[in-house]
């Protein structure tokens, strides 16, 4: 079986003796509280589904947690009852001694196994994190996910403990903005990343070489072509070294407005000046080169 793994792993599979094991999307402060318990030999496995739409796709993971990978995929997984699971892990690796999840794991083929389960499969032990709660909610992907989708970024950044933020490369847009407009930075969302609601943002655009304050679009640019985009102004910016198919990522700090249409290219520029207006205010407090 192919087990995927981080390129900046450095451990070997035959020394980790403690794993904590889940699909992690998010790497929220829930699923910190069981990396807590993984030591100096523990190591993360990650049944991955490879689904859209996901808070922290597979280069994601592996820049926020700070412990060895291993993924393994759903699909190769998916038949497995709960002891054949457990006894692959203890076959991959054979030092294991603990292994870590939470209170509401499951496992198993139809995932019909739970924590008990894993207590009768596992001869070692098992350390069961309770469910972590933030003001009496309970702390899951769905609620962030659904915060997202809302615009409410202060508190889906509340519960992953981070600023919200996706990652793309730099792709050809309209033109129209630089024409007539403000020049964006349009980006291609490659890796499937979960996107907020559709409307205007106040972000930080991260590339190679600086950070910079920008108003960013995301949805269907009804005032033109009707199609969808990820676009970003970057604000006092006159000059900025970025080419195609650069990498950059977006960190989403506070919603702005819906989307609208506007049937006067006029009418829409003064309101994308409102909106830099208020952006500005937004993010006065954060040092940026923009």
């Amino acid at each position: 079986m192919k087990i995927f793994v981080c390129e900046n792993n450095e451990i070997e599979k035959n020394s980790i003796d403690t794993i904590a094991i889940g699909v992690f999307d998010g790497v929220h402060k829930g699923h910190l509280e069981l990396f807590k318990h993984l030591g100096g030999n523990g190591a993360v496995i990650i049944i991955d589904s490879e689904q859209k739409d996901s808070l922290t796709p597979f280069k994601k993971k592996c820049n926020l947690i700070r412990h060895p990978i291993f993924f393994y995929k759903l699909q190769d997984i998916k038949n497995l009852h709960g002891k054949e699971f457990i006894e692959l892990l203890q076959e991959e690796f054979t030092a294991l001694k603990k292994i870590v999840v939470g209170y509401d794991f499951y496992f198993g083929k139809n995932r019909k196994n739970g924590v008990k389960d894993l207590e009768l499969f596992f001869d070692g032990e098992v350390k069961i994190v309770d469910e972590f709660m933030i003001s009496k909610q309970s702390v899951h992907a769905t609620l962030i996910k659904s915060l997202l989708s809302e615009g409410k970024i202060a508190g889906a950044n509340r519960y992953l403990g981070r600023t919200y933020s996706i990652e793309g490369f730099v792709v050809k847009g309209q033109g129209l903005g630089k024409k007539s407009l403000y020049p964006t930075i349009n980006v291609e969302n490659q890796d499937g990343y979960f996107l907020p609601k559709n409307g205007v943002y106040a972000t930080l655009f991260f590339t190679k070489n600086d950070i910079y304050k920008a108003a960013t679009f995301i949805g269907n640019r009804v005032s033109s072509d009707g199609d969808f985009a990820i676009e970003s102004y970057l604000l006092d910016v006159k000059n900025i070294d970025i080419s195609l198919n650069d990498s950059v990522e977006i960190f989403f700090v506070e919603f702005i407005r819906e989307n609208e249409k506007f049937n006067d290219l006029k009418k829409l520029k003064e309101q994308i000046e409102n909106d830099i207006l208020e952006i500005e205010d937004r993010l006065k407090f954060f040092k940026c080169k923009g």
